[in-house]
């Protein structure tokens, strides 16, 4: 079964349907959008009007299958943890091919595709997280209240043209600026987690989790 919804309250579920049959139903509700006079009731993508973005944004979602975990070894995959914006966390680094790999070290906006510092505070304030080990690889697991889960590995960080804390800490980038030198992101320990907006210089190679907006 395959189901999409509208931001919470447009919902619309497909089982078996073939690939001519969803790209009908799009353009069905793309006439129902513009005729009906609860035109509210279709504004998928919640900007106040019911337009082409609308289409845009059920197309994304349908072609974007999310999991609570892993099917199978074919990653990455899109992970659901139940947050409340509907954000999909990747279940792998950016430049990693298993979630425990530690993936590729980037400086600040380097992937488009890091969350943003809202999308990191709702990953510690929606989920539970626990130090642990997947693979022989230390890092923390946050579980969502669906059930879902990710593991963000200790991959350290470079610096100083050196590797530093590899396994024993993570850091991970954010979108978001602080300054000229400076950028946010999350950093996460055996101890305690945190998210950071004066910890990481731009410079830094560290690691991206990338994230997916529905």
């Amino acid at each position: 079964m395959l189901i999409f919804a509208n931001r919470k309250r447009y919902i619309v579920k497909l089982n078996n349907v073939t690939m001519k049959k969803v790209l009908l139903l799009i353009v069905l509700l793309a006439g129902t959008m513009t005729a009906t006079a609860q035109k509210e009731k279709y504004d998928l993508n919640g900007d106040g009007k019911v337009d082409v973005a609308d289409v845009t944004d059920l197309v994304n979602y349908i072609f974007t299958p999310n999991y609570k975990s892993c099917p199978d070894g074919k990653h990455p995959h899109w992970i659901d943890l139940g947050l409340p914006s509907g954000t999909l966390w990747r279940c792998c680094n950016e430049g990693a091919s298993t979630p425990e790999a530690y993936g590729s070290y980037y400086v600040f906006g380097q992937v488009a595709s890091a969350p943003s510092l809202h999308q990191i505070k709702e990953l510690l304030n929606y989920t539970t997280s626990a130090w642990t080990t997947q693979n022989g690889v230390s890092g923390r697991k946050f579980t969502g209240s669906n059930g879902g889960a990710i593991f963000l590995p200790a991959a350290g960080g470079r610096w100083d043209g050196k590797f530093n804390f590899v396994g024993s800490r993570g850091y991970y980038w954010s979108t978001v600026p602080i300054d000229m030198e400076s950028a946010s992101g999350l950093f996460i320990g055996s101890i305690n987690m945190d998210c950071y907006d004066e910890f990481f210089e731009r410079s830094d190679g560290i690691s991206v989790r990338s994230v997916h907006e529905n």
